[in-house]
């Protein structure tokens, strides 16, 4: 909708919802905790606590947990590649865009973006098809529903261009979104000896899926350029760029502690992940650059 002269707003909603995807299972034992045969049940509960984000047993964050062991006398796993009835990645947004056309030498245009992305099935594209073992076991179905890593709830992009004196132009680009999701795990909940399930630990959520999130991220870039006419029909742009110009910068962090749990022995013991709280990036670089255009 034209509001004003040269300047419109919109609004958009998308919703997307992505079926048949493809991912693997477990052919021989599915991914069923409640499925069983002649001998009981395949796959058999361990119900534990887990000691929460603290490490500590007794404090307010613990929760009591379930996972499952395959029954000891089961065939190994044999993957097969299908499209699992409750795999899902769901996405909603509504955009407010922005629009001013490059008139009385300015121009703008820019969107703010709400959205939601769900799922338990992998949105990245290391894990998209057959790779993230989404369905190979109950324990894969534990807390496996919720924010994926590519959501990002808020986004703001504002583009504008200013003509200024002597054939100066400014021009800017601003961008916010939230940053990504993580999810706390346990990389290892070890069984009882003789608890008589063939491996001796699993992998499991220890919270929803995408329940934590990263730093958001904020940027501007800068251009500044200037034109020179050499006769007739030959022009010459000389312009300077500044990427980050507020030097935004930043550590990254290994933020799950990803921690080891032998709750069977007593007292039970927690170990984290030793690469828990180690820097595992470093961002933010202001770069300036020089360029030369010549038009004839």
């Amino acid at each position: 909708h034209e509001l004003a002269k040269d300047f419109k707003i919109g609004l958009q909603f998308i919703y997307r919802n992505n079926g048949n995807i493809i991912e693997d299972i477990d052919k021989n034992n599915g991914y069923d905790p409640d499925v069983t045969d002649e001998n009981g049940p395949i796959w058999i509960p361990y119900e534990f606590i887990d000691p929460g984000m603290d490490g500590e047993f007794g404090t307010p964050d613990d929760q009591r947990l379930t996972v499952y062991g395959l029954r000891e006398d089961r065939p190994a796993m044999e993957k097969i590649g299908t499209n699992p009835l409750e795999a899902k990645r769901r996405y909603y947004t509504g955009m407010l865009t922005l629009s001013k056309r490059m008139t009385d030498n300015w121009q703008l245009e820019g969107s703010i973006l709400y959205s939601v992305f769900k799922g338990n099935a992998s949105d990245r594209y290391g894990t998209m098809g057959l790779e993230e073992e989404a369905f190979d076991s109950p324990n894969s179905q534990i807390n496996s529903y919720g924010r994926l890593y590519f959501d990002r709830p808020l986004q703001i992009k504002l583009m504008s261009t200013i003509i200024l004196f002597n054939d100066f132009t400014l021009s800017a680009y601003f961008q916010h979104h939230s940053g990504s999701t993580w999810t706390r795990t346990l990389e290892r909940v070890y069984f009882p000896e003789g608890y008589g399930v063939k491996q001796s630990y699993v992998w499991v959520r220890a919270e929803e899926r995408g329940a934590q999130r990263k730093a958001s991220y904020t940027n501007m870039d800068l251009r500044l350029e200037k034109s020179f006419a050499l006769g007739d029909s030959t022009k010459m742009n000389i312009s300077l760029d500044i990427f980050n110009l507020f030097g935004n910068r930043g550590v990254n962090f290994n933020d799950n502690p990803n921690g080891s749990l032998y709750y069977y022995r007593t007292p039970p013991k927690y170990q984290l992940d030793p690469l828990y709280g180690t820097a595992s990036s470093v961002y933010g670089v202001r770069t300036f650059r020089i360029g030369v255009r010549l038009s004839f």
